[in-house]
């Protein structure tokens, strides 16, 4: 966050909070929810000896659905450059990958109209 990786651009979430704290979707409880499970989350993966040991590229080198891979070009948390490698590595019936230009690790809060639409897209392609 503090480098601007978290989010394009910012180094707080203060905008974020605000948008979900006047939304008429969420209430007051779930952005409280939603930060404990991302604390949960993160703190659990970050500190998983056996998590951090995983080598994507050997575990899984192949699947047998589509895979889209979204990534925000400035995300300094999961730089897009690795994933776009892992992409292109996977074997899979389908992959793309989407790069956000303005976006750091989280797009779909980020650019949410171009997220949907992105989703969207995917969607229609294949049903």
């Amino acid at each position: 966050m503090k480098f601007g990786g978290e989010r394009y651009h910012k180094t707080n979430y203060a905008d974020w909070i605000l948008s979900i704290w006047f939304s008429r979707e969420y209430s007051f409880a779930d952005l409280i929810r939603y930060g404990k499970g991302s604390a949960f989350s993160a703190g659990n993966l970050i500190f998983d000896e056996q998590f951090n040991e995983i080598d994507i590229f050997k575990e899984i080198p192949a699947v047998e659905v589509p895979v889209y891979f979204i990534s925000g070009a400035y995300d300094y948390n999961t730089p897009w450059e690795l994933v776009k490698e892992y992409a292109d590595y996977l074997s899979a019936p389908h992959k793309e990958f989407i790069l956000f230009k303005k976006s750091g690790h989280s797009p779909v809060f980020e650019k949410p109209e171009k997220f949907n639409e992105e989703v969207r897209r995917i969607y229609k392609e294949n049903n």
